[in-house]
């Protein structure tokens, strides 16, 4: 209530369009019904509780934009036209060359340390390869256990921890790591998550490794390799690396160039005008 009086003091006029993405959000949709409205939605949030805010949302928004296929199937029997949106990235234009070594010498993980990450693959690269590895991001959203194992694996011999960065220090990192990683738990919420890293990853032209959490759409899945804890890591990294050549590495960049925020944008844009 506190913010829709703050809000409605800042708007004194209905805006043009109202873009929501708090799926407690339907009062603001009912306050400016002459309004376009849309729901982001970019994540999964539960069943239960904070499904039934989102059925009432949908059932009164103009569009549904959401970030994963698994996400839209979610809300198309509530909202027919519910669309499929990626995230973007800010670094559509990173200037990268095609710089192959022999073998990969550093891994990266560019991302909060949280629970949903799987410390499996971390303690593979750590007890079971000869790989660097980079991270960079805060420790957040963690039990105290994980909490206490991210606080002692970064000061493992061959990680180097960056902690929080900005967008200049992230491009510098984008460029020093030979292969990404997306590492997470399979889980309900992991299952819906189309993570924005992917597209931060995807503009650097190098490969990706990802643990099997997510049912990766066309045509970004032929740029992820799936490792499922079968075969050796290190072994499974230096073959992925192998394999990604020029080729490889130029429609990557070429999709990423398409994936930038001013695109995915204009993109809805283009279907709330045009329907």
């Amino acid at each position: 209530r506190i913010t829709q009086q703050y809000v409605h003091r800042i708007f004194k006029t209905a805006p043009h369009l109202v873009w929501i993405f708090d799926a407690q959000a339907a009062p603001f949709v009912k306050k400016w019904k002459e309004s376009i409205s849309l729901y982001f939605c970019n994540d999964y949030f539960g069943d239960k509780y904070f499904l039934q805010h989102e059925i009432k949302l949908t059932s009164l928004v103009d569009f549904v934009f959401t970030t994963s296929p698994k996400l839209q199937s979610r809300f198309l029997p509530y909202h027919p036209k519910a669309q499929f949106i990626p995230h973007g990235t800010w670094f559509s234009d990173l200037k990268t060359k095609f710089n192959k070594k022999t073998k990969p010498e550093t891994l990266g993980y560019i991302g909060t340390l949280r629970s949903r990450l799987d410390t499996k693959l971390f303690e593979l690269i750590k007890q079971d390869t000869n790989f660097n590895l980079i991270i960079a991001g805060p420790i957040i959203e963690s039990s105290a256990e994980d909490c206490q194992y991210f606080n002692n694996f970064i000061t493992s011999k061959r990680v180097k921890y960056f902690g929080d960065i900005d967008k200049q220090a992230r491009e510098k990192i984008l460029s020093e790591i030979d292969v990404f990683l997306l590492p997470y738990k399979k889980d309900k919420k992991s299952q819906y998550s189309f993570v924005l890293k992917f597209f931060d990853y995807l503009a650097s032209g190098k490969p990706i490794i990802a643990t099997p959490y997510f049912e990766w759409p066309n045509p970004y899945s032929k740029f992820v390799s799936i490792f499922n804890f079968d075969v050796d890591f290190q072994e499974f990294v230096e073959k992925t690396y192998k394999d990604w050549n020029r080729g490889r590495y130029q429609e990557a960049k070429e999709l990423a160039q398409s994936a930038s925020w001013e695109s995915r944008l204009q993109t809805i844009y283009d279907i709330i005008e045009h329907g």
